[in-house]
């Protein structure tokens, strides 16, 4: 999986801490251009999980292949659970080994470059499972390639977070502003930018509103140059990357939390903001708008500035409205906890063979 902060590595911690029966014996194989995080090398070594980390050097990394394959070999794993398509040749020399790839479609088809669409294309093709999210994820890469079919090699395994790690603060003093928060790396895609201008748009009116950013990327200064420029640094707080903790302890001190997206798959963050109880303000685009109901669950947007400016107005000044879809969120993650353990999903695919 990636070496860097993202949902790569939440999904991997989070299917650990899922594991409550022991069923599987966990290793891991870090992999990217950035430094390994420091906190998924602190969970490894807190519970007991052979890891290495390498990081990327050209687009076609024999040597990485080559690595990864000796300590899937070493560590005798049965399946390599594959979270990246910059790996995808791996699924060659699967065929002369006896462990097994199972890979996850972990991108947005929106975000998949030519190349990653022919990956998944292969991944479906020739991984012993290819694990997807929700069924509208599979029929946008079907749409694609109609010959594609879902079954036994192809699967829906939904995403969840732990509820009792992730939970509302019974009480804390009031916002003096409606804060707001997203958390999610700072690239294209994420529409950090129209987040910014809704915020100058509701300062221009006199609506008294905070965002919080988390999160960290290669448009970080450039975003921040804009708020400068426009005289928001008292509206716009960067906060950077953020630990598991952290972000728990970032959660409870919003009012909402919102996300502006291009594209998703099932995104971690919404997830893990409604088990705090938090109402949701989010684009209106696939990945995000199958798991939300727009005015049941939280509040959908168009991606323009004025229509984010309209869903956070509607949201601040109705705290009626804010603490009812709150109370819908924390229902919803709970019963999603319930019904959709990943590894016991995940481990039942596997009994199907």
């Amino acid at each position: 999986m990636y070496s860097g902060q993202g949902g790569l590595g939440t999904y991997f911690i989070n299917f650990v801490r899922s594991d409550n029966s022991g069923k599987f014996e966990h290793f891991a194989f870090f992999y990217g251009i950035e430094p390994l995080f420091e906190e998924y090398e602190e969970f490894c070594k807190a519970n007991s999980i052979n890891y290495i980390h390498r990081l990327r050097r050209t687009k076609l990394d024999f040597d990485v292949l080559l690595r990864l394959s000796r300590f899937a070999s070493i560590q005798s794993v049965n399946y390599v659970l594959l979270h990246t398509l910059s790996l995808t040749p791996i699924l060659a020399i699967a065929l002369f080994k006896p462990w097994k790839v199972i890979t996850f479609d972990h991108t947005s088809h929106f975000f998949k470059t030519r190349v990653e669409k022919v990956h998944t294309l292969l991944n479906h093709l020739f991984a012993f499972r290819m694990v997807f999210f929700y069924e509208q994820q599979f029929q946008n890469i079907k749409h694609l390639f109609p010959l594609l079919y879902k079954g036994k090699r192809s699967v829906v395994i939904s995403k969840s977070v732990d509820v009792n790690r992730l939970k509302p603060e019974e009480s804390r003093p009031a916002n003096k502003e409606f804060t707001l928060g997203i958390t999610s790396r700072i690239i294209t895609g994420k529409r950090h930018d129209i987040l910014i201008e809704a915020v100058r748009l509701l300062a221009f009116e006199g609506i008294n509103v905070r965002l919080k950013i988390a999160g960290d990327g290669p448009l970080r200064n450039l975003l921040q140059d804009k708020v400068d420029s426009q005289a928001l640094a008292d509206k716009v707080e960067f906060v950077g990357l953020l630990t598991q903790d952290e972000l728990v302890d970032f959660y409870k001190h919003l009012d909402a939390y919102v996300h502006a997206t291009n594209g998703e798959t099932i995104c971690f963050s919404i997830m893990e903001a409604q088990a705090c109880g938090l109402p949701i303000l989010a684009s209106d685009v696939s990945g995000v708008n199958t798991t939300l109901v727009n005015g049941r669950d939280g509040l959908l947007f168009d991606n323009n500035a004025v229509d984010v400016k309209k869903s956070i107005k509607r949201m601040a000044q109705d705290p009626s409205l804010a603490k009812k879809m709150g109370k819908r969120s924390r229902a919803n993650a709970v019963l999603n906890f319930e019904n959709n353990n990943p590894s016991e999903l995940f481990y039942s695919t596997l009994g199907s063979n």
